[in-house]
C-alpha cells in the first residue's frame, strides 16, 4: 500500500471518530446524564448513546453517496480531462488532496446531524476526569471548525490550475486543503480515556460498538474512496500521483 493510501486511510478513521463523537453528544442531550460528575455512569450513557449513534449514522450514508456521485457528476459534465497533461508535480498532488479532502468532507458534512444541538450537549457533559473534559471540548471545537469549514469548486480550481500550465494552484485550493487536513488529523482520544471505567457490564455493548464502528468504516471508505478514484479519472489524473523530486516542499 503506498503512502499516500495509507494517508487517506488515516483520514477517513480519523473523520470517523470525529463524526461518532458529534453522534454520541447530540443523542447524549436526551439521554439521562448524571446530575454531577461521575466518571463511570457518565461512561455507561456515553456508550449505550454511542450505540445509538453509529446505528443513526449508518442511515446518513445513502445520501452521503449521493452527494458524492453529484460531484462525479458535477466533473464529468463541467471538467472532465482539465488535468489529462498535468506534470506530477506538487501542485498536482495538492488537487489530489482537494479531491480526497472534499470527499471526506461531503461524508462528514455537519449539516447533517443538528449541530446546535452537538454543540449545547458537549457543554452540557460531566466529568470528574479533566482529561476527558479537555478531550471532548476538543472534538466540540473541531466539529464546530469543520461546521464552519466551506467547500471549494474543485472545477474552477481545476480549470484555473490549467489554465497557468499547472504551475500553481489557486489559493482556495490551498486554504481548503490545510484547514481540512487540520480538522482530519485531530487526535480523537475519548475512547482510550474511558476504558478505566469500563466494566464486565460493559463488555456487551463494546462488542455492539466494535461491530458497527467496523462496519461503518468499511462502507464509508468504499464511499470516499470510490467517489475519489472516479473524480482523479474523470479529471485526467487516472493513477494515484505523488509530487517528483522538484515538488514543493
Amino acid at each position: 500500500m503506498t503512502s499516500s493510501a495509507v494517508r487517506i486511510r488515516r483520514l477517513v478513521a480519523v473523520g470517523l471518530l470525529i463524526m461518532t463523537a458529534a453522534g454520541t453528544a447530540v443523542v447524549m442531550a436526551s439521554a439521562g446524564k448524571p446530575s454531577a460528575p461521575d466518571n463511570v455512569k457518565s461512561t455507561r450513557v456515553y456508550l449505550d448513546d454511542e450505540y445509538r449513534a453509529l446505528r443513526a449514522f449508518m442511515t446518513y450514508l445513502p445520501a452521503a453517496q449521493r452527494d458524492v456521485n453529484h460531484l462525479v457528476d458535477r466533473v464529468r459534465e463541467e471538467c472532465v480531462n482539465v488535468a489529462v497533461r498535468a506534470p506530477r508535480t506538487g501542485e498536482t498532488f495538492e488537487i489530489e488532496q482537494e479531491v480526497t479532502l472534499l470527499a471526506i468532507a461531503i461524508v462528514g458534512n455537519p449539516e447533517r446531524g443538528p449541530t446546535s444541538a452537538f454543540v449545547r450537549a458537549i457543554a452540557k457533559l460531566k466529568w470528574a476526569d479533566d482529561k476527558i473534559t479537555q478531550a471532548i471540548n476538543a472534538i466540540e471545537h473541531t466539529f464546530v471548525s469543520q461546521t464552519d469549514l466551506r467547500t471549494p469548486n474543485l472545477c474552477a480550481d481545476a480549470r484555473w490550475w490549467s489554465i497557468t500550465g499547472f504551475q500553481r494552484v489557486p489559493a482556495s485550493t490551498t486554504r481548503f486543503v490545510r484547514l481540512a487536513d487540520q480538522i482530519a488529523a485531530t487526535p480523537v482520544v475519548v475512547p482510550q480515556l474511558l476504558t478505566r471505567y469500563e466494566g464486565a457490564n460493559e463488555r456487551p455493548i463494546l462488542r455492539q460498538i466494535k461491530r458497527l464502528t467496523r462496519a461503518m468504516s468499511r462502507e464509508t471508505r468504499i464511499v470516499v474512496e470510490g467517489g475519489r478514484s472516479q473524480i482523479l479519472r474523470l479529471l485526467g489524473l487516472g493513477a494515484e500521483s505523488r509530487p517528483s523530486s522538484t515538488a514543493r516542499k
